[in-house]
């Protein structure tokens, strides 16, 4: 079950990656551009590492986020497969992910209420607790 977890989670990190390069850079104004930007940063967070382009440049900066993103989500995918034996551990850690993704938005916004994108970490939550939902089906499907 591991694997297919893991493969899950890696597919769901290909879908920020497609977020990141559909729509950027977000090309509408006010509310729906903020909406775009935070999104693209709660579900693809290797994208946060953009800044160091001017640094190292803009080949080695898209390595970089690619593999972190990677290595983070297969870690996710591990920690579902792992929580999998007891559907309460699997609850804790959909409300840890929940934890750490508001966390993660409310140091995006400056730690602001004003900045701070109720709309977009809703949106990230539902694509991290589909993840999560998908692990759960595919791993009750198999036990069949």
């Amino acid at each position: 079950m591991k694997k297919k977890a893991v493969g899950i989670f890696l597919v769901g990190s290909l879908a920020g990656l497609l977020l990141r390069v559909l729509l950027w850079p977000p090309s509408a104004q006010g509310a729906a551009e903020d909406l775009v930007y935070v999104l693209v940063l709660l579900v693809f967070p290797g994208e946060y590492l953009s800044v160091a382009a001017g640094e190292i440049g803009r080949t080695a900066t898209w390595t970089l986020m690619l593999v972190l993103n990677t290595l983070l989500f297969a870690l996710l995918g591990l920690l579902a497969a792992a929580a999998l034996r007891r559907t309460v551990t699997l609850v804790a850690l959909a409300a840890a992910m929940a934890a750490v993704l508001s966390g993660y938005a409310w140091w995006l916004a400056g730690g602001h209420g004003e900045f701070f994108n109720v709309p977009a970490l809703a949106l990230s939550l539902l694509f991290y607790l589909t993840l999560l939902s998908l692990v759960w089906w595919v791993s009750r499907s198999s036990t069949k």
